[in-house]
């Protein structure tokens, strides 16, 4: 796959699993996937070409338990409400991307 993620992805309100590793994908990833799919369990994007930030917005996914952003050209910080609202994560995979700050 390569282009952009749509935030037409919103309109998948029953989503709870995203796997779209290793594709060519660009661009940011859609606000419309952290607010208006807050099922999602599994979010994998590890492998594309994906840019910006992680949105604070991630808090809303509350369900989360495996996010795998690493291997990107994601920049910014971690959003503190990924640690704050997420209690659930078992994965949390976000090397080899330009993120800066720190998790405390």
């Amino acid at each position: 796959l390569s282009g952009t993620i749509s935030p037409g992805i919103g309109m998948l309100t029953k989503l709870t699993d995203l796997v779209l590793a290793v594709n060519a994908l660009s661009g940011t990833i859609p606000e419309q996937l952290y607010t208006h799919c807050t099922d999602v369990e599994w979010l994998i994007l590890w492998g594309n070409q994906l840019s910006g930030t992680i949105s604070p917005s991630i808090g809303m996914l509350t369900a989360l338990s495996d996010l795998q952003l690493n291997s990107n050209a994601l920049s910014g910080t971690i959003p503190e409400e990924l640690y704050t609202r997420c209690t659930d994560i078992e994965r949390l995979y976000l090397s080899d991307n330009q993120l800066s700050g720190t998790i405390s």
